[in-house]
């Protein structure tokens, strides 16, 4: 996702909430990939969420805090 490319993944919890296309079937795997491989609209749209996704979640500045956090908690 940080570098623009659209993600198709099984459904694992990690993936929740993100812009991710989540495919627990071959038949969704299938319709995914070919829905961002027919429709540059939509693979574009996915592009972005993917990098908003990244840099309001996984920004070094937001992971420091969540390290500095945890240290506290100990």
């Amino acid at each position: 996702m940080s570098v623009g490319l659209p993600v198709v993944a099984s459904p694992v919890p990690s993936y929740k909430g993100s812009p991710a296309l989540l495919a627990a079937t071959k038949e969704e795997w299938l319709n995914y990939l070919k829905l961002l491989i027919v429709n540059p609209t939509e693979y574009l749209s996915l592009s972005q969420k993917g990098i908003s996704f990244v840099k309001e979640n996984f920004s070094l500045k937001k992971i420091g805090h969540m390290y500095i956090e945890l240290f506290e908690s100990l």
